[in-house]
């Protein structure tokens, strides 16, 4: 081997530990660090360390699903609670980083929306999915959640799920220090 080749050798065993340094610096050192991430249009009001077990819903989820049971959950993970724009609700939760199987699971809801998909929730962090969902920009409890602002429709529609996987993908780049490779 030339004097050359060693230089190139080294050079790119110095170019691939430094990715290696990048890119466990652009990882949030761990779940709570999320909630200070800034991202256009979006605010995230919480990040919580969840433990495997049972998780109960709080009041905001047992009002809107007219629920008070607890949903078991068999693996730990980390739950995002935010806001796309001034009212789109989204929660995303990302499993542990050395169970994440480094997709995306996208949980869409049913009928008139307006809950988040609590039971889609579990089964993805479970099988190592960083899944999401989101309450199309209203809540269930409000029956006149249509009227007055045709955006509410749009976002029913279509657009609060594109705005979801958009943003969440950047949460979960963040959190993991690298993007999903497939979303579902």
């Amino acid at each position: 081997m030339t004097h050359l080749h060693r230089l190139r050798s080294s050079m790119a065993l110095c170019f691939l530990a430094l990715a290696a340094v990048a890119s466990t610096a652009a990882h949030a050192t761990g779940c709570e660090d999320l909630k200070g991430l800034t991202f256009a249009d979006v605010k995230i009001k919480a990040a919580t360390s969840i433990a495997a077990g049972d998780w109960t819903p709080d009041k905001v989820w047992t009002a809107e699903l007219a629920t008070s049971g607890t949903t078991a959950v068999k693996a730990a993970f980390c739950r995002v609670e935010g806001i796309i724009e001034k009212e789109i609700g989204f929660e995303l939760w990302l499993p542990l980083p050395e169970n994440w199987n480094g997709r995306f699971l996208g949980a869409g809801v049913g009928g008139d929306a307006g809950v988040y998909n609590l039971r889609d929730l579990p089964r993805g962090v479970e099988r190592g999915y960083a899944a999401a969902t989101t309450d199309t920009g209203h809540k269930a409890s409000d029956k006149a959640w249509m009227m007055g602002d045709p955006a509410r429709l749009t976002n029913y529609e279509h657009r609060a799920n594109h705005l979801l996987a958009q943003h969440v993908k950047k949460i979960i780049a963040s959190y993991y220090g690298k993007p999903a490779t497939h979303a579902y």
